[in-house]
């Protein structure tokens, strides 16, 4: 289970926008909200964390 079942529900999530000014977050929200929710059939998904500097993928999830 997603973080060793400490949880007990997990929403999987995509962020879209982060440490944008409210203009640019405002037309963001405008362009994807039409296309949600997404709905995918995944075998894996990469999790990615920020070290200060750049994105680094951290671990593959397979998924059932």
């Amino acid at each position: 289970p997603p973080y060793g079942g400490v949880y007990a529900e997990v929403i999987p999530h995509l962020t879209v926008a982060h440490d944008v000014d409210e203009a640019a977050f405002f037309a963001v929200e405008r362009e994807v909200t039409p296309h949600l929710p997404v709905r995918a059939w995944l075998k894996e998904a990469w999790l990615y964390s920020y070290d200060g500097e750049r994105w680094r993928p951290r671990a593959v999830l397979p998924c059932g």
